[in-house]
Formats: C-alpha cells, structure tokens, sequence
C-alpha cells in the first residue's frame, strides 16, 4: 500500500524523513490555490496526484491533516493518520 504524506503549510517532505513505515511514502506537494477555492475543492484538485486505483492511504501533518481528510471524503484510502491536527 502507497501512503500520501501531506506536510503542514511552510514544510516539506523533511519533516516525514524520520519516520519508519512498512509501506512505501509518497509526499503530496502543495500547489497553488485558485482565487476564492474552498478547502474542499482545493483538496479534490490535490489529490489528482494520488493512484487511488489500488489500496492507499493518508498522512497528514498539521494543515495537511485537515486537506487528507478532505480528500478522504472524496477518494476512501484504506487508512487517514492525522499528526498534530
């Protein structure tokens, strides 16, 4: 199973480096938000980074925890950690 890490606002994939899985890590990079987007939508647009076509799951890291649970509204990961949310 792939999980997609999603840092806190100001952090990037370093803050995850420490971290001893047995599944394989794959950091979800921030892009820029539209003019007037909700978090809802944003979070949709994020997640088309995420092969959602086999069992993953979801990490998320400050405000990175409120986006994974919005994309996990959307796309039903197997598993959402939140850290620090």
């Amino acid at each position: 199973m792939k999980l997609y890490a999603i840092s806190g606002l100001g952090a990037d994939e370093r803050v995850f480096s420490n971290l001893k899985l047995k599944h394989e890590l794959m950091h979800v990079k921030w892009i820029k938000p539209e003019r007037d987007e909700s978090l809802s939508d944003y979070a949709f647009r994020l997640s088309s980074v995420i092969d959602f076509s086999v069992p993953f799951g979801l990490l998320g890291l400050s405000f990175g925890g409120l986006v994974a649970v919005e994309i996990s509204k959307i796309l039903k990961p197997q598993i959402t950690i939140l850290i620090s949310s």
